[in-house]
């Protein structure tokens, strides 16, 4: 017959607790990945209260709170003629707070690296910020186009479904 385990004060741990613990563990791990497969679009950072999506959140649905802020990442490369602009924006729901345009730090370099950072018309990155304002559904779209050429020179669209709670 084995004797029961201890706990780290020397005492007998009784089937029950260590049951009880098990099963805290697995709802606990459960949880956490259920949590990251729920859909939840983006990443947010507490610090700011900004929820921060990316090209890979195209197409999906955002959920903010009212005064919450949103930054859409979307990269770009400079010296194309092609930039980042507002296609539509439901302005009951958002307002943009301004927009920044930074080299794209990319994956650290080494020599013959395909992604040359520091260099003119090299990899941009284009960060829009934007403030969730009243609650409701709507929608947020950005075109990526030479502006001077017209709708035909869209080359590529950023799509999310907006849904702002109290």
């Amino acid at each position: 017959m084995s004797t029961p385990p201890h706990s780290p004060l020397g005492r007998p741990l009784a089937w029950s607790t260590l049951t009880k613990t098990a099963l805290a563990l697995s709802a606990a791990l459960l949880a956490l990945v259920l949590g990251s497969a729920s859909g939840q679009v983006g990443h947010a950072n507490a610090a700011t209260n900004t929820r921060v999506v990316t090209a890979a959140d195209n197409g999906r649905q955002v959920t903010l709170r009212r005064g919450e802020q949103l930054q859409v990442v979307l990269s770009d490369n400079a010296g194309t003629g092609y930039s980042w602009e507002i296609e539509h924006n439901d302005a009951a729901l958002l307002t943009p707070e301004g927009q920044e345009t930074r080299q794209d730090p990319g994956p650290p370099t080494s020599p013959g690296s395909p992604r040359p950072v520091g260099v003119v018309g090299g990899p941009m990155e284009v960060r829009f910020l934007f403030r969730a304002l009243g609650k409701g559904n709507g929608e947020l779209r950005l075109r990526h186009w030479r502006p001077w050429e017209g709708p035909r020179s869209v080359d590529r669209r950023f799509r999310l479904v907006l849904r702002v709670v109290g």
